[in-house]
């Protein structure tokens, strides 16, 4: 968000912050997943939800809650240490970005390409030039970190709730299965936690 001397955030403000929070924790698996989730669980589906509940939701806002109090990550983690908050924090942006977060979603990015368009995955420079422009969009998003919020709220959420709406709709209509028994071993409370 763009800096405002104003202590005060606006009703638009909290939506493009909200919104872009959610945007960002909503990728690929949170889209797909759901639906598989709740056909694999059947009749336990609310037992299975409130274990995804638990670990994706409460959880992570746990987590910006005490990052919300400290004022910063640096600043939770320097309450163990300064040298372990200059290596977590290196290491969390790392993670999060071009070591693994990033390039997943380049690679989860081209399989739904390639599944939508019935494309063949095996072509090289196809694929490589989807990475290239997929990381220039990335970057774009990235460069100005004052901007994130702006872009990710103005560009990427109306596509995201576009797209909610689009997959929740057709799973109430046309249904992967009737109710069944979960389809697997363990607990469903588990199943939805891990």
């Amino acid at each position: 968000m763009k800096n405002n001397s104003s202590s005060v955030i606006t009703p638009l403000a909290i939506l493009a912050i909200g919104g872009s929070v959610f945007a960002m924790h909503f990728g690929a698996s949170c889209m797909l997943w759901p639906v598989t989730w709740g056909q694999q669980s059947g009749n336990a589906v609310l037992t299975a939800y409130l274990g995804v509940f638990i670990s994706g939701i409460l959880f992570p806002a746990m987590g910006y809650l005490a990052v919300a109090k400290e004022g910063s990550l640096f600043k939770l983690a320097y309450s163990v240490g300064p040298r372990f908050a200059q290596i977590f924090g290196g290491l969390t942006v790392l993670v999060l970005g071009p070591l693994f977060v990033i390039p997943r979603m380049s690679a989860a990015s081209w399989d739904a390409i390639c599944q939508l368009c019935n494309i063949d995955y095996s072509p090289f420079i196809p694929m490589v030039l989807f990475t290239i422009i997929y990381y220039l969009v990335a970057y774009w998003f990235l460069f100005k970190k004052e901007e994130i919020i702006d872009k990710i709220a103005k560009f990427l959420l109306p596509v995201l709730i576009l797209t909610v709406v689009a997959v929740v709709v057709k799973s109430m209509l046309q249904p992967l299965s009737s109710w069944v028994e979960p389809a697997f071993s363990e607990s469903p409370f588990y199943y939805g936690f891990i």
